[in-house]
């Protein structure tokens, strides 16, 4: 290849790379292939210093240009692709070749190929202009130093770019990612030790997320579930999640940062679950799926590095997880989307270790704290508390039983600080003050509790058995008699209607 050909090959490279922040995206052993591609726009551009004889060899490595630059697009999941194709050669192929350069479309890809084979002015203005470039084009043939000292410049950069990527991902050795996941192990078998990890009192016991008991002041509950799994299946899947990712994220971001993604994006995860869903739920899912988002933070910081290593595998996983978690039942799934807008929200709050961007930390931070603001502001809102209702009201029914009335009236006191009319809260009210023997208050709530919900048949059993315990059997069978038309199917309730019936003087009813 002529010097003055050569020195064009190198000036084309250096410019993308210096003048218009181009990175590398592959280069050939010999240097004489370098792919680069674009930061601001989807354009990738190949140059190549090579002499074709024949022009049907040329068109024969066009052709394969589709199918790579292809490939390189469904990798990086873009719409479309513009490729500029650069042969730099001594001379023209001895046939006609002209068919072959020009501009060409595919599906998705658009193709500009020039083939420059003289170092007149002419022959790069159609390129340089395509490029936006500055052209200079040497007077003599005599550049070898120039050659030498530009392609030095441009092989010191790539490697520079190289090391940087490197270090990027080796930034710290991992440890929190094997010590959160030998708590979790170690929980799970204590878990089991005491009861077992899919019974349900055992992981309330133990700190698994559940609304009510929140809303009533264990706030610590926001972090403990991450550290609890449901079964030995539960803690596999999520074990191997977090040895698979956990070190990556580890090492790109560092220990501290680490823990404040896994934790933040942990707690996230249990807030999405308490905004959405009303079940007892554990798991380090919502953490886990945080790291993920994690990951799509540094896509975003560096989209070509991001797909040309790790990219298609991540958003796969992710969407593979999402639309398994929409698919079967029993899966929070609100859990992990909020886990992963937490940890991307993480990430961008303590940023990459060599990559900081201040306003764009505390907008972050702000976003983030918007959020979980917001989240617990709706968390502890009248229709939140309405809608776990339910649970709540199972949940004191099961510390009555153990005879804890100071954490049935924990759970209880959210709905009567804020007012809520909840037939349910009444009754379980009014439970709790006639286990505690104090009779008029607990038919003062048990009639507030039908007037709130005239459909929910347990104060009318309840309201029963104290008229029952005071004798008047008649107003007790017929308070029984409409909890057993309104469930039928509860125990005890048509028991103790016929025990009545029984009891009851001839022509009560």
């Amino acid at each position: 290849m002529s010097s003055r050909q050569e020195y064009m090959y190198w000036q084309t490279v250096r410019k993308l790379i210096h003048e218009k922040k181009y990175s590398v995206l592959s280069v050939a052993e010999n240097l004489s292939e370098i792919w680069l591609e674009s930061k601001k726009e989807a354009q990738i551009v190949r140059v190549v210093r090579h002499t074709f004889n024949w022009a049907n060899e040329m068109e024969h490595d066009a052709n394969q240009v589709y199918y790579v630059a292809d490939t390189y697009r469904k990798r990086s999941m873009k719409r479309n692709l513009r490729l500029v194709n650069i042969y730099i050669s001594d001379h023209e192929p001895v046939n006609d070749w002209t068919d072959v350069i020009g501009a060409k479309k595919a599906d998705h890809i658009h193709v500009q190929t020039f083939l420059i084979s003289r170092a007149e002015r002419e022959s790069y203005e159609d390129l340089y202009r395509q490029l936006q470039l500055s052209l200079f084009i040497p007077e003599t043939d005599e550049l070898d130093s120039d050659i030498r000292a530009l392609q030095m410049e441009v092989v010191d950069g790539i490697n520079e770019e190289r090391e940087k990527e490197k270090n990027l991902f080796n930034y710290s050795k991992p440890f929190f990612s094997y010590l959160f996941l030998a708590i979790q192990i170690v929980m799970y078998l204590v878990l089991e030790l005491n009861g077992g990890s899919q019974d349900n009192n055992t992981l309330l016991k133990y700190g698994a997320k559940f609304t009510p008991y929140i809303l009533a002041g264990e706030w610590w509950r926001l972090v403990t579930p991450i550290f609890l799994h449901i079964g030995f299946l539960h803690l596999l899947m999520n074990s191997f999640a977090l040895y698979s990712i956990g070190p990556l994220v580890e090492r790109i971001y560092g220990r501290a940062r680490f823990v404040f993604i896994y934790l933040l994006a942990g707690i996230t995860g249990v807030l999405g679950s308490m905004v959405f869903s009303t079940s007892l739920s554990a798991g380090a899912s919502g953490a886990i799926f945080g790291l993920f988002g994690a990951l799509l933070y540094l896509g975003v910081q560096h989209k070509a590095l991001f797909f040309r290593t790790m990219g298609v595998n991540v958003i796969g996983i992710i969407v593979i997880n999402l639309i398994y978690g929409f698919s079967v039942s029993g899966i929070d799934n609100a859990g992990h989307i909020g886990g992963m807008i937490g940890g991307f929200l993480a990430a961008a709050i303590v940023a990459l270790p060599k990559d900081r961007n201040k306003a764009l930390q505390i907008g972050a931070f702000v976003v983030t704290a918007l959020l979980v603001g917001g989240s617990l502001v709706y968390s502890y809102s009248d229709q939140n508390l309405v809608k776990n209702e339910d649970m709540a009201f199972q949940s004191t029914q099961q510390y009555v039983s153990e005879n804890k009335y100071e954490e049935a009236l924990k759970i209880v006191k959210p709905y009567e600080d804020r007012h809520i009319k909840s037939g349910k809260m009444m009754t379980a009210l009014g439970v709790i003050e006639f286990q505690k023997g104090n009779m008029d208050a607990s038919r003062e709530d048990l009639e507030k509790a039908i007037k709130y919900d005239p459909s929910f048949a347990h104060p009318y059993y309840v309201l029963g058995v104290i008229y029952a315990n005071e004798g008047d059997l008649t107003k007790a069978t017929e308070f029984v008699q409409k909890a057993v038309d309104l469930n039928p199917d509860a125990e005890g309730y048509q028991e103790l209607l016929d025990r009545l019936k029984q009891e009851a003087p001839q022509g009560n009813s």
